[in-house]
């Protein structure tokens, strides 16, 4: 029984001693671009204080590695062309790129309008003829949020432009590979880190944002843990919803024998996600909507029709105190109303979606439509709702929880899909976000020179 136990331990022991060290960072790898006529750092991690040789483009470099296991390289400039193979050695211990063309890169960033993929762009097919001679690659950067600057990557890998491989390139990206490939003679390397719908402060630093006397404050608030987070927003949602008053409790029945005064001091809002709306932080729960709707007394006699739009929610609709049970037709809520509905004055819609029952989806809760599909109908006129001037309140006697979003944690994209490769050599940055930060537009012009710096 010893004699087994030893050998044993001497197997684990061996295992974990050729357990391999060497590494880099993860967007180094085979079809990399790496930038023309600049100094190019190279980086990684291999056994502490141990020599790492690098060979490249007739270039030889030797370094040792920190007591952390970390070590880094500058390669001196190069003028463009490949393909080229790099090796890298520590001992025992080898690691080979090949396919390494030297050229231009550029970081492509931002939010939806950069996140668009060419498969869905005009010109796609037409691309697809020549896609395997367009001497472009991109390297996606995986979606992430961190509250720390992480040190590499979690995952990504270079592609050449290929029919298989540009549908998922993006679209913005590409156009401008392409015309600036064929200006200078180059290759074309993306680095393509974005995320639709986010606001400019989740791509900086949280070390920058503490320099601007307007974002210091938020910033200083985002705790180091996720479990802080959560509470973070959660003390966010109850100030924003009771506007600093007490919690309060309510059921869609009482709400609905409300007059329309009691709804005063409850958030405005609108059709569609309330994720892009106010501060709901992307709360993820049932929520209460109400609406006012002034008639003149004719129409208390009239038939009518009331559509909601769509939601992926259950509903509980009421007007003027009365239920109503929604029929869905084509996705849409849609109620025939007898007449005796409505009154004539201020007519009150109350209804709970309750939570995200059949399909739960990227934007939340809420109801979704346009003109057309948001309205109350009647003979001879039809009344838009499709407005701002919806009340909005949580049910927060249920259970709720929140899907978190970069734009209620401040850098962490930055920390997650910018500081994992700097210092990588690039040419510069293409920008294609500020949709999302329209609600503070005024700051942006503050926000977004904040942002460039950072990144220089």
């Amino acid at each position: 029984m010893r004699r087994t136990v030893l050998v044993t331990l001497i197997l684990l022991s061996s295992v974990a001693f050729s357990k391999a060290q060497l590494k880099t960072a993860r967007i180094f790898g085979d079809h990399m671009v790496l930038q023309r006529n600049q100094p190019v750092p190279v980086w990684g991690t291999a056994g502490r204080n141990r020599k790492v040789t690098l060979r490249f483009n007739g270039q030889k470099i030797n370094t040792l590695a920190d007591g952390d296991g970390n070590w880094r390289v500058v390669l001196r400039p190069m003028k463009e062309g490949g393909p080229y193979m790099m090796t890298i050695v520590s001992g025992n211990e080898k690691i080979s790129y090949g396919d390494i063309m030297m050229g231009e890169v550029w970081l492509c960033s931002g939010q939806s309008n950069m996140e668009f993929i060419l498969q869905n762009a005009l010109g796609y097919k037409t691309e697809l003829k020549n896609a395997k001679d367009e001497p472009i690659r991109q390297y996606l950067v995986p979606k992430r949020m961190s509250l720390k600057p992480d040190k590499d990557l979690e995952g990504g890998q270079w592609q050449k432009a290929d029919t298989n491989t540009i549908g998922d390139f993006t679209a913005v990206g590409y156009f401008f590979a392409k015309k600036l490939a064929q200006q200078l003679h180059v290759t074309i390397g993306l680095i393509h880190s974005s995320w639709g719908g986010t606001q400019a402060e989740c791509w900086i630093s949280r070390e920058a944002m503490l320099t601007d006397p307007a974002l210091s404050p938020a910033v200083k608030r985002v705790p180091a843990t996720w479990d802080g987070v959560k509470l973070l927003v959660d003390s966010i949602i109850k100030a924003y919803a009771y506007k600093n008053g007490p919690v309060t409790f309510f059921k869609a029945g009482e709400l609905a024998a409300e007059p329309v005064s009691y709804f005063d001091n409850w958030q405005k809002g609108g059709i569609g996600a309330w994720e892009w709306q106010g501060r709901w932080a992307s709360y993820r729960g049932s929520v209460f909507m109400q609406r006012t709707v002034k008639l003149d007394s004719t129409y208390a006699h009239t038939a009518s029709q009331l559509q909601l739009g769509q939601t992926d929610a259950d509903m509980l609709l009421y007007i003027n105190g009365k239920p109503v049970t929604p029929g869905n037709e084509q996705n849409n809520f849609i109620c025939k109303l007898p007449p005796g509905t409505w009154k004539g004055g201020n007519n009150s819609i109350v209804l709970e979606l309750l939570s995200q029952q059949k399909n739960p989806s990227w934007f939340g809760v809420g109801i979704y439509g346009q003109n057309n599909t948001v309205y109350a109908g009647f003979p001879d006129t039809t009344i838009n709702l499709s407005d701002n001037n919806w009340r909005m309140m949580p049910d927060l006697s249920k259970s709720y929880h929140f899907d978190f979003s970069p734009n209620n944690t401040m850098a962490t994209l930055y920390n997650g899909m910018i500081a994992p490769f700097v210092p990588y050599a690039i040419a510069g940055v293409i920008w294609y976000q500020g949709e999302a930060n329209a609600g503070n537009a005024y700051e942006y012009r503050t926000t977004f020179p904040l942002l460039i710096n950072d990144w220089r």
